[in-house]
């Protein structure tokens, strides 16, 4: 049966007007539902009115709720306990790595693949074919500042610029210097 079938019980919602309580029927509760929200966001402390057929309802409703859980109580029996063995066991958890045998991590390699067309990529257009947010690209790629670069590498692990595997070059295109990225001889080897 869908909800617009049924018989709803008329619902009343009482709100703040003019210093008093006023109330306000609806048989509809959708309609009840956005008239409650809309008194709410206006400040008019809206309630809900129970009638006496929800009252009744829900007490019922907690009545028969307390049996089951006062029947559930009933019938378990304490299990006795047995005086169990203490065992000292290490816990061995494994570290995720994302490096591979050569020491390079899983996106670094995607990258050498990616330039190795011979191809220069900026940046964003490493991100995009490689599949990784182009902030990472510092990290992976290594900054364009040799200081910020040499920190990374100590903080983290070391950049493919650091490496010699990637080299930077920088162009002036429209007023603009733009860094672009190429893989060298190593890099070209380290792939194969």
């Amino acid at each position: 049966m869908f909800p617009a079938d049924r018989n709803h019980e008329p619902l009343t919602i009482e709100y703040d007007c003019r210093n008093k309580r006023s109330n306000k029927t609806f048989s509809d509760p959708f309609q009840a539902k956005a008239f409650y929200v809309s008194k709410f966001k206006s400040g008019r402390n809206p309630k809900v009115q129970r009638s006496k057929t929800m009252a009744k309802t829900t007490k019922a409703a907690k009545k028969t709720v307390a049996k089951k859980t006062t029947a559930k109580k009933t019938t378990k029996k304490a299990a006795p306990k047995k005086a169990a063995k203490k065992t000292i066991t290490k816990k061995t958890t494994k570290k995720k790595t994302t490096k591979k045998k050569d020491g390079l991590r899983k996106a670094q390699i995607r990258i050498l693949q990616a330039l190795k067309s011979g191809k220069q990529l900026t940046r964003a257009q490493i991100a995009e074919k490689v599949g990784v947010m182009s902030a990472d690209c510092t990290y992976y790629v290594g900054a364009n500042d040799s200081d910020v670069r040499t920190a990374n590498d100590k903080k983290h692990y070391p950049s493919l610029i650091s490496l010699k595997l990637v080299r930077i070059e920088q162009h002036d295109t429209d007023g603009k210097v733009v860094t672009y990225y190429s893989i060298t001889t190593l890099g070209k080897n380290k792939l194969q």
